[in-house]
């Protein structure tokens, strides 16, 4: 484990000196980026969308881009509840919210997230995990490494042994993601971002939707779960629910939705202008034994602008939760 971080700095810093950090890195097969903390003081002191993520976007295509092409993973240490919040409150760390920072520049590309914050939310308390809101010191960045490197080691382990890995390996990468047609245009001209985790009761869903929606509901899995437009387990297929949007022709949707290993289904989406069958199934059944926030892309046809979203379900659970187009 080599420890790169400095004091005080973040993704920005990072960025600007991975070409002096050259002869370190090429010699790493994973690389944590571990910056959420400080970058989220500057995220939110410029209201989002500048600075900072601009600078944990470059640092991950830099680190993306080594000539050895090393696995790449990004650590939160701290993240806040919802766009709004300003950094007098910085001692809330719980959140449910996707659009918290650093969690959707990595989604962005791809990389997986993990979340001290989330780990010590579900077991302990919403408040107060660092009293007096001290920094880790640089022994815990380094500790935290050194138990992800150890568990990942645990799981190269367990995949040579007879019986193997019990998950289908990934399919590497179609495209860069940086530079896909729909990340630009989301990133860009984002007409509708709406985040239905930032919503806390089953009035405010109604805004988001048109016309009938029988057996969806915006609502709650459980109550320690986010708000979403859902259809609950054991739904018969054929329900159908119709998403505000704004996007231009040529332009893309994006579908947030929750992807788990069991009690789930799949849903076929649309826009106004187009038939089911030319539209995008949806499947949220994973093999891993854990859920997670997966994203569906729709491209939109050249001259053809929507504004409605349809997805019929094909029967069991579905959850929506956030809806972005360009």
């Amino acid at each position: 484990v080599h420890n790169l971080a400095v004091p005080s700095t973040g993704s920005e810093y990072a960025a600007t000196h991975v070409v002096y950090d050259s002869s370190v890195l090429n010699r790493s097969g994973l690389i944590i980026i571990d910056t959420s903390i400080n970058d989220w003081a500057d995220w939110y002191r410029i209201g989002g969308g500048l600075g900072s993520s601009d600078s944990f976007d470059l640092l991950a295509q830099e680190l993306l881009e080594l000539p050895h092409r090393p696995a790449v993973v990004s650590l939160a240490t701290i993240h806040m509840q919802g766009v709004n919040h300003t950094l007098q409150v910085r001692n809330t760390y719980c959140s449910n919210s996707l659009v918290d920072f650093p969690h959707a520049r990595a989604e962005l590309f791809q990389l997986p997230m993990f979340s001290f914050p989330d780990a010590m939310c579900r077991c302990c308390a919403p408040m107060g995990l660092w009293y007096g809101n001290l920094h880790p010191i640089a022994a815990t960045h380094d500790a935290v490494a050194r138990m992800l490197v150890a568990d990942f080691a645990l799981e190269a382990d367990a995949a040579c042994r007879a019986d193997g890995l019990q998950v289908a390996d990934h399919l590497p990468r179609a495209q860069d993601l940086q530079a896909a047609p729909f990340s630009e245009c989301l990133r860009w001209y984002k007409k509708t971002s709406v985040d239905f985790t930032f919503y806390g009761s089953a009035a405010e869903g109604d805004q988001f939707v048109e016309g009938q929606h029988v057996g969806w509901s915006f609502a709650q899995d459980v109550p320690t779960k986010p708000f979403g437009w859902m259809l609950p387990s054991g739904s018969p297929p054929g329900k159908t629910v119709s998403f505000k949007v704004n996007g231009t022709g040529g332009g893309w949707i994006r579908l947030d939705y929750l992807e788990t290993y069991e009690d789930i289904g799949s849903v076929t989406c649309w826009v106004d202008g187009t038939e089911p069958q030319q539209g995008c199934l949806v499947d949220a059944l994973q093999a891993g034994r854990f859920s997670a926030v997966r994203s569906a892309y729709i491209g939109l046809p050249s001259g053809l602008d929507a504004r409605t979203l349809h997805c019929r379900s094909h029967g069991g659970k579905f959850k929506v939760l956030g809806i972005s187009a360009c």
